[in-house]
Parts: C-alpha cells; structure tokens; sequence
C-alpha cells in the first residue's frame, strides 16, 4: 500500500524527534508561514514607559548567574544598552522587529536565529538529527499542529488516539482542516480566542486571519488548564506568574478569563511584556511597578521587586523556567511562594540538574501535591502544590 509505505519512509526520515509528538504525524505537512506583521502606529507612549521603567530597575536587580543574566550582556546586549542610553528610536526599531534581533531568545521563536532568512537555523534547532532531512519549519509546523490536536483531544473535539489499534493509514495521510478544530475547541470549553500577530516573521501554521505559533497554543493552553483548577478548586483569580515569557499566557488568562495578573521576570523580559501587551491588549491595560491606576491592569514586576512584594495571590504558576535557575535562586522562589500563596501551579521538565519535585519533596510546609503529564508536550509535568494553611 502506497499510504503506508509513505508513512513508515516519514517514520525514518523524522528519527529521534518522533518521541516529541504526542501523537503520530500525519504524511502531509501542515501548510504554514511566516507573517508580514501589522503596522504599528500608537506604539510611542509604551515605548517611553519601558526606557523609564527599564532604567529604573536594571540597577536593582541583582545577578542570579544564570544563563538569562548572560544573554542580557551578550545575545541582547544591543537591546540592553539602546534602553540604558535612552535611545527612543533605536528601542522602537528594535522591538517592531524581533526576529532582526535576540530580544526574545529563550522564551519564544521569532529572533534572529530563527527567522526566515537565517541560515543555520535548522542546526541550531536540532542539529542532533543525523540525516538532516527535515527542516525546522516541518518539525515546527508538525509539533504546532501536534499540540492543536492534543489541546483538542483533551477537550473532547477530537478522539484521543489509541496506538494499541495501530496506525489509521488513511486517517494520517491528510492534515484535519484546523479552522475546524479551533470552532470547535471554542465550543468545547465555551468561550472565544484568537491569535494575534503584530510581529513580522512569526512562523506558525495557517488558519484564517493569520497564523498559530508554538508558543501561542502552548500558552492558550496554560490559560485553559489554570482556570480549569482554579475553577475545581474554588480559587479566587488573583494569579501571579513567575517567568512570564512572552506574555501570552498573561494575555489569554486576563482577556479570556478575567485574571488579575500580574508577571515577574527580569528586566529585559519584563520589556517584551509590556510592548506585546501593550500591542494586544492596549497600552493603558498594561502597569509597571505600581504606576497609577495599577489595579485592574496586568502588572509586570522586575525580579527586583520580588522582596517588596506584600500581597497575597489565590495561585502563583510557573512554566517551564523555574528550574533554569540555579539552585540557590530556586530555593529564593520557592521561599517567597510559600510566602505568598497556599497554591504553586507548575509546568516543567525534568532535564535541568533540579527539578521542582526536589523543591517540595522534603518541605513540611507542603500539605499535598499531585503530579501528572502535561498534555500539549511530552518530557514536561503538571504539578500542583499545596501549603498547609
């Protein structure tokens, strides 16, 4: 049979990246590109605010050793020091266009290594592979498509494979239509979403409007899976997320869900932030640092801030940084959630020298906890944490 010869040719030719697929690949890659971007016209004013902000905090902020303090001074240092020396216009270029430069390095795919122009990214994204047959944009586009089907798998719009059975030839040899998917992924959980793309060069699969990226369907789905346990649990929406990426997830848990949120990284993150929230949500629902009006608004906190923060959150949540840190950082965290929450909501991988398992399983302060896979990406872990009272 054609089909399935096809199929098991792809089987080789995807080798050891097949184990990060949560379910099998089907023969058609799914179509994607890179966006064009929108134009930007209001962007002054949050501009202004981040150089402010930035040359407030930056000398506050004491060094972890980590990788991301690094980078500040070497893969982003061109960011760093146009914000250090105020320079309006270099900042406004550098942050309309990401993937020219590294300032989102680490924590989402539009940077210079990746974008459509560069020429090595397929080594630098998996340059383990030994037959280099397969393109970053393939493996990419596929693992988007792979985390759109499981997000609906899990929700009930689509059945969850069983391997058991064997491999459904005809059922993997054409990509589901994923507008489709999307309709009924909003059906499913009951409430509107979308995609925004302000950035030239946002790689992502095609749907109607524009694009999904990797880290969009992840973070839509951390939005879903923390209101889902707010909700089990009969918590207050008071959140606070250590390492916040992007923003993205801050985005959908705030306008999906009505999240107070707030977000606490180091500074040069804390500048993305706030300029992709400002873009997608409106620069006046954005506050840095208790400016005015700071309530009712998703509040970006530098790291630096961490030990004047008094109030107390229903959640704190974390994905996929906290064991990033080194050891004595990890331990500073912990310390100041167990301060400040009964609950600490995790998604992490166990690849690092600590895992967060080692943060909680010998801290009597930790009434209970449950542990399972997380479901949009194999090797990391859902874990929710709960103090004693």
């Amino acid at each position: 049979m054609v089909i399935e010869e096809n199929y098991y040719n792809l089987q080789k030719r995807l080798e050891s990246t097949n184990w990060m697929f949560g379910e099998s690949v089907t023969l058609e890659i799914p179509p994607y590109k890179y966006t064009e971007g929108e134009e930007i016209s209001d962007d002054d004013e949050m501009i202004r605010r981040l150089i402010q902000e930035y040359n407030r905090v930056v000398n506050l902020y004491k060094k972890t050793g980590s990788f991301w303090d690094e980078w500040t001074e070497t893969e982003k240092k061109d960011i760093h020091e146009a914000l250090i020396n105020q320079d309006f216009h270099a900042v406004k270029n550098l942050l309309r266009n990401p993937s020219q430069n590294q300032l989102f390095l680490g924590f989402d795919w539009n940077h210079k290594t990746f974008n459509r122009d560069a020429k090595n990214k397929d080594e630098a994204a998996f340059g383990w592979l030994h037959n280099h047959s397969l393109s970053y944009e393939e493996l990419l586009a596929r693992l988007i498509y792979d985390g759109l089907m499981l997000f609906a798998a899990d929700c009930g719009v689509v059945r969850t494979e069983y391997p058991e059975k064997g491999i459904d030839f005809i059922r993997k040899e054409k990509c589901v239509d994923v507008n489709s998917i999307i309709s009924g992924i909003k059906n499913a959980i009951g409430i509107d979403f979308d995609f925004p793309n302000p950035f030239k060069d946002e790689f992502g699969i095609i749907i109607n409007g524009g694009v999904i990226s990797y880290r969009a369907i992840q973070s839509l789905f951390q939005a879903y899976r923390l209101n889902q346990f707010i909700m089990y649990y009969g918590l207050g929406k008071k959140v606070l997320e250590i390492g916040g990426g992007l923003g993205r997830t801050a985005y959908y848990a705030s306008k999906m869900y009505g999240m107070d949120y707030t977000i606490v990284d180091i500074p040069i993150t804390n500048v993305a932030q706030g300029y992709y929230l400002g873009l997608t949500l409106g620069n006046d629902l954005v506050a840095f640092n208790k400016e005015k009006n700071y309530h009712d608004k998703i509040k970006i906190l530098s790291a630096s801030s961490l030990d004047e923060i008094t109030e107390q959150y229903d959640v704190i949540i974390n994905c996929d940084s906290i064991t990033e840190f080194d050891w004595s950082t990890q331990n500073k965290y912990w310390e100041f959630i167990a301060n400040h929450s009964m609950w600490f909501f995790s998604i992490n991988h166990e690849g690092n020298s600590h895992t967060v398992r080692d943060l909680y399983a010998d801290d009597f302060s930790v009434d209970k906890y449950w542990r399972q896979q997380y479901t949009l990406r194999r090797g990391y872990v859902e874990e929710i944490i709960k103090f004693k009272g």
